[in-house]
């Protein structure tokens, strides 16, 4: 949602607030967010003499979309181990990719990395 439904929701008032399974803690959370989402495994304009290679996305308040060389991916997010409620990522392309992460208030980062 953007933030201006976000904000409309903070001042409806409790009723479409918990209609909607959220609070006015977590609304305002989003509206106030201003941190990139984190990327783990990957950095940014290094070289990797891989085939493929797997990374991790996380934001506090959650992904809106993940984009791979401009292709929107679908988030896959990881249930267990290390990277528990991470969104796993891998790029296969070889030569230049760049991996861009927008989260739910629009904080975007973009890595430029090469296989």
């Amino acid at each position: 949602e953007n933030t201006t439904s976000v904000l409309r929701y903070a001042y409806t008032g409790v009723e479409t607030l918990e209609k909607d399974n959220a609070t006015v803690d977590e609304y305002l959370k989003i509206v106030t967010d201003k941190k990139k989402p984190v990327i783990k495994g990957v950095k940014n304009k290094k070289v990797y003499k891989k085939k493929s290679l797997t990374f991790y996305v996380k934001d506090d308040n959650d992904i809106k979309t993940i984009k791979l060389n401009g292709k929107k991916l679908k988030l896959n997010k990881v249930k267990s181990g290390k990277y528990k409620n991470y969104y796993k990522v891998t790029a296969k392309k070889k030569g230049q990719n760049t991996v861009t992460v927008t989260d739910l208030n629009e904080n975007k980062k973009t890595l430029k990395f090469k296989l």
